[in-house]
């Protein structure tokens, strides 16, 4: 039996996706590693916060002859702030758009003119011991303000965030029931149905199952 409300994170996972095809950029030179994905909880990297908001918005009530006889209904425009112990270095750079070039003297990044797109889903756990994936398909992320305080009798950790804003899909994928691609999408792995690896191509289309030990860690359940 599948339930509804959650406890905690599993994990996280993140793609780069071509703008022009929605598809998962692999190879460790454009995308985050060579089968395309990150996913937190390795080392001492990991998520301790998501948070996902705007996923339905109240419609404005509309009145006629002294009745209401409609509700306007919003698009679906999710946003989604992470909160990470801690993550790569050049992975949370190439999810913002910071880079730096090959004959950079100083080694230094800086913001690029055009934000990357990325994909990504995090898993939390129901109270009936199933997993419950949340995703968004095509978005933008952000890192909005670094606050930095001074150490005292404590350590003054400064976490490291990122802000994502939802698009619709650039392919076909996140299709509701009536065929409409949606910016997200939930699934529990004890629903009907439930595919692991067909979630993962529909998040990050072109993903392709592990073959090895070796990737398989990158992709677990």
């Amino acid at each position: 039996m599948a339930g509804s409300s959650t406890h905690g994170i599993e994990w996280a996972m993140f793609g780069l996706i071509d703008t022009s095809t929605g598809k998962l950029i692999t190879g460790t030179d454009k995308g985050l590693s060579e089968n395309g994905l990150y996913q937190t909880g390795k080392n001492v990297e990991g998520t301790t916060a998501v948070n996902i908001q705007n996923l339905e918005a109240a419609g404005t009530a509309q009145y006629a002859d002294n009745k209401l006889m409609r509700v306007t209904k919003p698009a679906q425009s999710p946003t989604a702030d992470f909160t990470f112990l801690d993550m790569d270095w050049e992975v949370l750079n190439k999810l913002l758009g910071y880079g730096t070039t090959s004959t950079s003297a100083d080694g230094g990044y800086s913001l690029a003119t055009d934000k990357p797109h990325l994909a990504w889903i995090a898993a939390s756990t129901d109270y009936k011991g199933n997993t419950v994936y949340e995703a968004f398909a095509n978005c933008t992320a952000i890192d909005p303000t670094h606050s930095h305080q001074t150490d005292d009798a404590s350590e003054q950790d400064v976490s490291a965030t990122l802000n994502t804003t939802a698009y619709s899909p650039i392919g076909d994928n996140f299709k509701n029931a009536q065929g409409k691609s949606m910016p997200y999408r939930k699934w529990n792995s004890n629903a009907k149905n439930f595919d692991y690896d067909k979630m993962l191509a529909e998040v990050f289309p072109g993903y392709v199952k592990p073959t090895s030990t070796g990737t398989a860690s990158t992709t677990s359940h």
